[in-house]
């Protein structure tokens, strides 16, 4: 019943009604009894029909006497005192690349605008996108977490990066911790790894809504029997508290979001990985020598993007009463910070997997 790139014209004749009615439908237009609006949406569905961002922003322009642009454009909201404040940290960085990449694919343009401008207020910022003809949006991590975002919500469709936004509840789209977690844990513990230790600010475990916390709990609660396991999580993130903690533990292995982290264990006089290991939970391809998770940070940005588009599509605007949440999950990484309990790194554990098969 579907061809390639059904047009509205085809699923008018479809349904046996005219093409003005497909589009009131599709538009969730009042004027077309609700029975009429479900049957032509399932037959369009059925089709496969996808509404072009380029026309549907045309039409929603020239009914609204708004400013034409090129391409539909999607907001990509910041919130750092300084506008490229979020670029020092890599893991942001790749959110707003997958973001973009996204975008373009599905035929819109992504665009900066940063919330902390001077003379910018939650009305003023829906002022400004609603001038640019902007009604999708995606919010990027806040500095800090537990924080909270003002808008004129009714006019967009939104979602959020992560957890930092508690305020109001958006869809979001946000790292699997507990998936990431539990598959550096289980490489650890197949290479003979019994006292593993987790090491995090408590701003990066509030960040995951505590979702680091709980992960590593419920591993060592499920895998108690296999050894002696420590976590740290403080406000007061420097070295002599690592230190201390580090003595009282003395993990085999120890996993962090901060690189900090394995250079305190230098300065203790440990070597790398011989002395102890180091698995970093925010891997990215700079430290291509360091074992870690990569938490796919672009796609979690790819999935905000899809997030906001489905709204549009489906012509939905405001706060959803229930808000979805998208999990993307990690991938392990090796290197040469960890060495099984024969004495090999990961990496060359792999390279003699790979040649034994």
């Amino acid at each position: 019943m579907g061809t390639a790139h059904p047009s509205q014209s085809l699923v008018a004749q479809a349904a046996g009604v005219s093409q003005t009615a497909v589009s009131l439908a599709l538009r969730n237009h009042p004027s077309i009894p609700e029975r009429t609006r479900e049957r032509i949406k399932a037959i369009a569905a059925q089709m496969g029909y996808r509404p072009n961002p380029y026309v549907a922003a045309l039409m929603k322009q020239v009914r609204g006497r708004r400013r034409v642009v090129d391409r539909p454009t999607l907001a990509y909201l910041t919130s750092h005192p300084d506008r490229d404040g979020w670029r020092s940290k890599g893991l942001f960085r790749r959110n707003f690349e997958g973001a973009a990449e996204r975008a373009a694919d599905l035929g819109y343009r992504l665009e900066e605008v940063w919330l902390k401008e001077p003379g910018m207020c939650g009305d003023r910022a829906s002022q400004v996108l609603w001038a640019r003809s902007i009604d999708g949006v995606i919010i990027a991590p806040l500095p800090r977490g537990r924080g909270h975002v003002h808008l004129d919500w009714d006019r967009f469709a939104a979602a959020t990066i992560g957890y930092s936004v508690v305020r109001p509840r958006l869809h979001r789209a946000a790292y699997h911790q507990m998936q990431s977690l539990s598959l550096g844990v289980r490489h650890l513990m197949k290479m003979g790894h019994e006292r593993i230790g987790m090491a995090v600010p408590a701003e990066t475990d509030a960040r995951s809504d505590h979702a680091w916390t709980a992960s590593f709990l419920m591993l060592r609660h499920q895998f108690a029997a296999h050894g002696r396991w420590g976590m740290l999580v403080t406000d007061d993130w420097h070295e002599a508290v690592f230190r201390e903690w580090f003595q009282r533990w003395r993990p085999e292995v120890v996993l962090s979001s901060d690189l900090n982290a394995m250079q305190w264990l230098g300065r203790m006089g440990l070597r790398v990985p011989t002395d102890a290991g180091f698995v970093h939970l925010e891997w990215g391809q700079d430290e291509a020598d360091c074992a870690g998770i990569r938490q796919n940070a672009r796609m979690v940005g790819a999935a905000a993007v899809d997030l906001v588009v489905e709204q549009l599509e489906r012509n939905e605007r405001g706060l959803p009463d229930h808000p979805k949440v998208v999990l993307v999950g990690g991938d392990w990484m090796d290197g040469d910070t960890v060495m099984d309990r024969a004495g090999r790194s990961a990496r060359q554990e792999e390279v003699q997997r790979v040649a034994a098969s």
